[in-house]
This record gives structure tokens, sequence and C-alpha cells, in this order.
């Protein structure tokens, strides 16, 4: 692509030098009134002929915004809050800050903000607001979001830090035709996201009904998969020595095999072996809670334990295995905070906030501590596998089991009772290898589908960049 003729320095680092007849602008200037923040109001009404109240987690990583979160605030509380056509909301904390909504009226309708957001309203006269918002997608921006949050202890970008944002601005035509072209570009990159993210999603589907039905003993295995010349070796637990494992107690899809089948009695599960039992959590390992992890105490290494935070769940390289600890702590300080230590081969759970609907589970490969937000299931090896606990819990749906409320949560008492197929142990070694081995098979095509996606999410980053900044001269301009 070309590139304009001449250049002049911007004085910005992160913009570097742009076209002679591009104006460096502060926001503030572009502004049609101040910057304002959102309405601190709780979300409790879904109600669609009263005006959205959008609120951060409302809006998804393409800036589009989620269906399944919709909440509506009524027109008292929402008047002096009310979104005009074109504006931009910015999120000001969070781990999500610097994060833009455009709003378009057109799509959405009557709208409002909440607290967590700040409202910019442009003058339209100067400024395309879909070229602006384009900037907010530019990796100069995410650079500048960085550098004001580099010495918070929160995320925080505040109004008045957004005010003194510098961005390379055009003449208003050409604002225009650079926002028309970079809508047909990434609306075609889009689609290509779109499609992977959706075969990712139905191979997570297909992981997700292997896993089920392999643990209620609906799918037919061999009976040699996972022996070894010197016994049987899962997760760090050693199983006693098989020469091998007898066909009659290998679980088989209904009508395939020998053994017969009987209801569970538990909605999730339906039907399994008739030789298998059915017990609660409580009566095959302990359930231990975390502590709260003051920020005092956090992102110090090399200590004896780890210490994880909830987020910490997404970090697993493998979607089982917790990945190396980023905080750690004494004993002393364990103790000090009233902190238990928690045993390898334990499983790691959210049980509380939006953490707890993303239904991970991770295995523990070393002694750690947790925070208040997770639990771990500490399983009884003589009764079930770690690897065996990791599968059956992966298949209980938390999202349809919560307390209702504002935020999402599951007691220890009702964790307690949650239900999972038990067969015995020679049987959990013989699936989970199985499992073990189909999984693997899967999640290869979904790291390689997760490449695709980060290459051109960063090509979609990368091309925004050089438009917004003028690096590259779009036809018709």
């Amino acid at each position: 692509m070309k590139s304009y003729e001449q250049y002049k320095p911007s004085g910005v680092a992160w913009l570097g030098d742009v076209p002679e007849h591009w104006e460096v602008k502060r926001l503030k200037y572009l502004l049609a009134e101040k910057l304002k923040y959102g309405a601190n109001e709780s979300a409790e009404l879904d109600d669609k002929d009263l005006p959205r109240y959008i609120r951060i987690t409302d809006i998804r990583e393409d800036g589009k915004l989620k269906e399944e979160t919709f909440k509506s605030l009524e027109y008292e509380k929402a008047e002096e809050y009310l979104l005009d056509n074109f504006d931009i909301l910015l999120a000001r904390s969070g781990a999500t800050v610097g994060k833009s909504y455009l709003y378009k009226k057109s799509l959405v309708g009557v709208a409002c903000y909440a607290g967590y957001l700040i409202r910019a309203r442009f003058k339209q006269e100067i400024s395309n607001p879909e070229f602006i918002n384009y900037v907010f997608q530019s990796n100069f921006y995410s650079a500048w979001v960085k550098a004001v949050n580099i010495q918070a202890t929160i995320q925080n970008v505040s109004a008045e830090k957004y005010n003194e944002f510098t961005l390379a601005l055009p003449p208003l035509e050409e604002q225009i035709a650079i926002a028309t072209y970079l809508d047909e570009r990434t609306a075609y990159l889009d689609r290509l996201i779109a499609k992977q993210q959706a075969l990712s999603e139905k191979l997570s589907e297909k992981r997700t009904a292997l896993i089920t039905e392999a643990v209620c003993g609906r799918v037919k295995i061999s009976p040699d998969l996972c022996l070894q010349k010197k016994g049987i070796v899962l997760s760090g637990n050693q199983i006693t020595e098989q020469k091998s494992i007898k066909k009659s107690l290998l679980f088989s899809k209904e009508g395939l095999g020998e053994i017969g089948f009987k209801d569970s009695g538990i909605q999730w599960l339906g039907k399994i072996p008739e030789h298998w039992e059915v017990k609660r959590l409580k009566f095959v390992g302990e359930l231990q809670g975390g502590i709260g992890f003051p920020h005092d105490y956090q992102n110090i290494q090399d200590l004896e334990f780890g210490f994880y935070k909830v987020g910490d769940l997404g970090l697993s390289e493998n979607n089982r295995d917790m990945p190396k600890a980023q905080h750690t702590v004494s004993i002393e300080i364990a103790d000090k905070l009233g902190a238990k230590i928690i045993p390898e081969n334990s499983i790691l759970y959210a049980k509380v906030g939006a953490a707890l609907l993303l239904n991970r589970r991770r295995i523990t490969g070393e002694k750690c501590c947790i925070d208040n937000n997770m639990t771990a299931f500490i399983p009884d090896v003589k009764q079930i596998l770690p690897i065996w606990a990791f599968y059956t819990l992966s298949i209980i749906d938390f999202k349809i089991l919560v307390n209702p409320g504002a935020i999402p949560s599951l007691s220890e008492g009702y964790q307690k009772n949650l239900s999972i197929p038990m067969p015995n142990l020679e049987e959990q070694t013989a699936i989970a290898a199985f499992l073990d081995k189909e999984t693997a098979k899967i999640d290869c095509l979904q790291a390689k589908i997760a490449e695709s996606i980060a290459r051109l999410k960063e090509y979609r980053s990368a091309l925004i960049t050089q438009v917004v900044t003028g690096k590259i001269k779009v036809q018709g301009v």
C-alpha cells in the first residue's frame, strides 16, 4: 500500500511521524462536552421497554454488546446518563481498562451507561467518532493505556488522563474515508475470526460431550489402553501393578457390551453402568476454601508455596494443569494470613463471581495456597484418582447451579453435596487414560485454531494502527 508524500514529527513517542497535513490533538479538544462518568446504580431489571443499562462487562472483545447480559434501568435513573448516537464509552478501571464501545442507537435502542464507563461525546464537525473508535483499537493506544497504568496498583484511566490522550487527526473527509476502508477490511477479518471461533466452539462441545459420555460409562474403550510395563501411572499417582484389566469391568456404549445400565438419579449424569456407584464429594474427599490475599504480599517470587488467584485458572496451557504460580508465600506468611496449604493433585475451581461461570477445573502440580474466590477439592486417593475427580467435575455446569443474586456463587454446603459417578480405581484409570489420549487430539486442533485467531487479530490491530497513524494511505484518500 502507498504512504503519504510528506511526514512530520508528531512529538509523541508512540505516534512517530505523521502525514504533514494531519494535526496532532489531545482528546479533550475534540469533545463537544466534558467526559462524563456513568450511573452508580445496581443492574437488577431486564425490561426491554426500558433503556438498556450498558456496563463494562457487557462489551465484547469485538466491540459489540453481549445479548445474554442485557440489563435495563428506570427512565428516572437513566435520564442523566442517556447516550446520544455515536457516543463512545471508555472503560476506566479493571482488567479491561481502555476498552471502547461506539454506541449506535439504530442497533441498540435507547441506552444509558454504568459507573465504570466514561462517555465521550465528540464535535462531529471536526472529528468522526467511527474514526476515533478505530484509534481506540490501535496498538499505539494500547501502549498509551499500559504506560498510564504502569505504576498503578489497580488499573485505572480517569477522565483527566483520557483528556490528555494524544492522537493524529486527518481532515474530516479523510477520517470518514479511513473509517469506511477499515469497516470493510475489519469486517472481512472479523468474519474469518468468527469462523475459526465457531470451529473452536464446536470442538469444545465435542470435548465436553466426549468427557460426559466417558465418565458416565457410555463409550467403549480398549481394555489395555492404559497399561504400562511397570504399572499404571496417572497424574503422579501410582496404581497397583496390573497385567490386564478385566473386560467385564470395562464400561461400553449401551448395547455394545456385556454390562447393564441404571439410572444414576442425577440429571446431568443420566444412565451409568449398573455396578458403579454415585457418591457425594464429601464422601470421597475434602473441600478447602481459600483466603483473602492482601496486595502487600503479592508479586513475590521464590518462596515456599505458590499462591494462586482465581484469574490464574485461565492461564493453564493445557486446560488441565495449573501454571507456575506468579505469587509465592512462606509458611510464616501463610500462617499469618490463615491460608491452608493445599496438597498437590487437588482440583481447583472458582466458587464466586464471573469466573465461576467459566467452568474451569485445574489440577495442582505442587503444594500451594488459594484465594477466597476458589475452592480446592482434595481427593481421597484410596477411592478416587485426582484425574478422575478432574474429569467428573468438568462435566458439571456450575452456571445452572449458582445461587441467585447479583454475584453468582456456590456455597460450600452445596459443593459438598455434588454427586459424581464412581467406578473402581481400575476403571477410573482406564477411562482417564482414554480421555487423556482423545482430549489431547482435540486440544491440539484447538491450539492450532487459537494460533490462527491470534495471527488474524494481530494483523487486524496492525492494519488499524498503520492506517490511523498515517503510515499507509488508503485508496481514495
